[in-house]
């Protein structure tokens, strides 16, 4: 409809959070309906201004957080109707029911809903146990549907077999000790970011947090402050305390994050705190309620007055980070300077950057930063091949011929079947007129995976620099068949008619490249 703008994507980004909030108080003025009407006000407030939800509304990706919390709140809000209402049969609940569908849709770690619907039902609706029960048990059923489709779909219901050190920093951890102290050393971090939301980060992969040890007072002090929150939280069930029900929410839906449990493809993610900054926020403002701070409005009005400015001042500022690829990876390359990822992606954008560029003087100039940034990298993790495979086509455009070769070595040492090292290995052998261990590589690349088009496309290359046209001819075909708009390829099918006395074909090959060049296609 509206093609690849990202502008309408942020659009529906800031709708939906709005729409998120506006929800969210409507919820919480229902279940705190026996408190003072600034309780659910403060919580909400508190909730829209945090800073920690800056990626989660700034980034396209962030909508499956949004979607899925709004659908969590809209779940609870029907399913409090329902029991609220007595002349209205099951038409909440099948709402409910539905919304609940709605949410795991949006994202898989809506199933927690099944700790949170009983847990809100006990400590805020004051039901009794078979009553919660009862009412606990469709929403089993609908998850069960989803974990059935999801299974059927993706074929596993975690985050499949392997994970990788860039992926999880866990991973490097040499034992199950150093794992877990390293995985509470990173809850006190969450923790700290919902108390102090600041500095925000887009990355916090391998190595930025190292690996620890119990040795580590952070990790302890971690740990026991789990504990206490826990242990309090239990004991606050007993009188169905609100801010229990907050603390118990927040563990709840943290839980699938914590590394604890299962492991995730992401060492610290501040978008993860999404909707368990929720239950912080109720858990925040009850407590301080509690302590009959609420029966002096000036002092709660202070108190809102001095950190949701504050917050949304941090809000603002961090928006500005997030503009665009470049703003983002470049201000935050200084607070991630032990971070892998951080600089191959700042790399990646300078040499993008420099494929676009027109100016040979400042082409230059960007590969040269990009080598850099690839470079610390690898200085980081020595072993991470995408960086290697990157660094090796930056040398290619800084026509480094051995460093690329070297590069591309590399990668296959520590991935063998990276198709992209194999077919570019290939094609420096090509460029070397070795045109048989060039056919090596490409064969290699291409029994990994048949349909990869470059390779196709390279295999026909070195076939027509052999003269062997007519099988030049089948393996430009099939890359045309896997590749469409590859002007590249076309402009050599037409050189290869050319030499097989073809004009007119080769006119239209030709033809068909210039076309694709003057609309932007590669």
């Amino acid at each position: 409809i509206y093609g690849n703008n990202p502008h309408i994507n942020h659009f529906f980004n800031v709708l939906a959070y709005a729409v998120c909030c506006a929800l969210l108080f409507l919820l919480l003025h229902r279940l705190f309906i026996r408190h003072a009407p600034a309780i659910p006000f403060c919580i909400a407030l508190l909730f829209t201004a945090h800073p920690v939800h800056t990626e989660v509304v700034a980034s396209v990706k962030g909508l499956d957080e949004i979607l899925a919390l709004l659908f969590t709140v809209l779940t609870l809000h029907l399913l409090l109707v329902h029991c609220s209402s007595k002349n209205t049969g099951y038409r909440f609940l099948f709402l409910s029911l539905l919304s609940c569908w709605f949410c795991l849709l949006a994202k898989e770690s809506g199933v927690t809903m099944l700790g949170v619907i009983p847990l809100m039902l006990y400590t805020c609706c004051s039901l009794s146990l078979r009553r919660v029960t009862m009412l606990t048990l469709p929403f089993c059923a609908v998850v069960l549907a989803y974990m059935a489709l999801r299974f059927s779909i993706v074929g596993h219901l975690g985050f499949g077999p392997h994970l990788d050190i860039i992926d999880n920093t866990l991973m490097a951890a040499k034992n199950n000790a150093d794992r877990l102290a390293t995985a509470f050393l990173i809850l006190g971090k969450y923790l700290r970011l919902l108390f102090i939301p600041f500095p925000l980060q887009w990355d916090y992969s391998y190595n930025q947090i190292p690996i620890t040890t119990w040795a580590d007072p952070k990790a302890i002090i971690s740990l026991i402050t789990y504990l206490a929150l826990g242990a309090f939280a239990i004991i606050g069930m007993r009188k169905r305390s609100p801010a229990a029900f907050g603390i118990l929410f927040f563990l709840l839906t943290f839980s699938l994050s914590t590394n604890l449990f299962i492991k995730i493809q992401v060492t610290l993610g501040e978008r993860l705190l999404f909707t368990p900054s929720l239950g912080f926020c109720i858990a925040a403002v009850m407590l301080y309620s509690q302590h009959g701070l609420l029966r002096r409005p000036a002092i709660l009005a202070v108190t809102m007055a001095a950190i949701v400015p504050l917050y949304a001042l941090i809000t603002i500022n961090r928006n500005s980070d997030w503009k665009n690829n470049y703003t983002l990876f470049s201000r935050d390359s200084a607070k991630n300077q032990n971070s892998a990822r951080a600089h191959f992606c700042l790399a990646n954008e300078f040499r993008e950057a420099g494929e676009a560029e027109k100016n040979s003087a400042i082409q230059s100039m960007l590969f040269f930063r990009a080598a850099g940034e690839y470079h610390q990298s690898i200085a980081i993790y020595p072993h991470y091949s995408d960086a290697w495979c990157n660094l090796g086509v930056t040398c290619h455009n800084l026509n480094q011929k051995e460093k690329e070769f070297d590069a591309y070595q590399k990668v296959i040492a520590y991935q063998p079947e990276n198709i992209d090292a194999l077919n570019n290995i290939g094609t420096v052998y090509c460029e070397r007129g070795d045109y048989e261990r060039a056919v090596t590589y490409y064969r290699k690349a291409l029994e990994i995976k048949s349909d990869y088009a470059s390779a196709c496309a390279n295999m026909g290359y070195v076939q027509f620099r052999l003269q062997k046209y007519h099988d030049a001819l089948s393996w430009y075909e099939k890359a045309l068949r896997l590749n469409p708009k590859d002007k590249t390829t076309y402009a050599n099918k037409g050189e290869l008619y050319k030499a097989m006395k073809d004009t007119v074909r080769a006119g239209q090959c030709f033809a068909i490249a210039h076309l694709l060049d003057s609309t932007g296609q590669r």
